[in-house]
């Protein structure tokens, strides 16, 4: 079983944004909680961060409320790593198998849906798409020289979908949605 399925892939995308911005997830100084101290560890010594600085912040996590706090108090560009729905079957033997997980990426910018100016929302948008193709080439990197797994999130063709800022708490860019059909467990 592939016990640190969460943990690689957020230790892997903590290197694209600025590094003070993955940091900032760490709140609890003294967690009991197996593994934390290890996490917080392995991001502390990353060999690769801030591979894109100006993507500010690194949101992620399963608590709906917390993470839509997160972004809605996101001033700057960030980078949302949405994980979930991880498919599993057991066979006659009852052995537990997984055939994906599915995750999004998105990369967004605070934006006014009072302001009118659609050409300073082309500048971001245009931005924020740069910023996202650049992560995307970068795991298409990492994938030749075998540093990371995740080409094969990719589905071909991928989609990179708009975000709406009227239903992202006034945040507009761009997200690419994965699913990685291999066995996990």
């Amino acid at each position: 079983m592939t016990t640190n399925l969460i943990i690689d892939i957020l230790t892997y995308f903590a290197k694209f944004p600025n590094i003070e911005g993955v940091k900032k997830n760490f709140k609890n100084t003294n967690s009991s909680i197996p593994g934390y101290v290890e996490l917080k560890t392995s991001i502390d010594n990353l060999p690769e961060h801030s591979l894109f600085p100006e993507i500010q912040d690194f949101v992620f996590g399963m608590d709906e409320k917390v993470v839509f706090e997160k972004i809605q108090n996101t001033k700057n560009m960030f980078l949302f790593l949405d994980y979930g729905q991880v498919n599993v079957k057991v066979d006659e033997q009852h052995d537990i198998t997984s055939n994906g997980i599915a995750l999004a990426l998105t990369v967004a910018h605070n934006y006014s849906t009072q302001n009118k100016d659609a050409m300073e929302q082309a500048v971001l948008m245009n931005q924020t798409l740069a910023s996202l193709t650049n992560i995307i080439t970068q795991i298409k990197l990492d994938d030749k020289e075998n540093r990371c797994a995740l080409t094969r999130y990719f589905t071909n063709p991928s989609d990179i979908v708009p975000v709406d800022p009227n239903e992202f708490f006034s945040k507009l860019g761009w997200t690419i949605f994965f699913h990685k059909k291999e066995n996990l467990f």
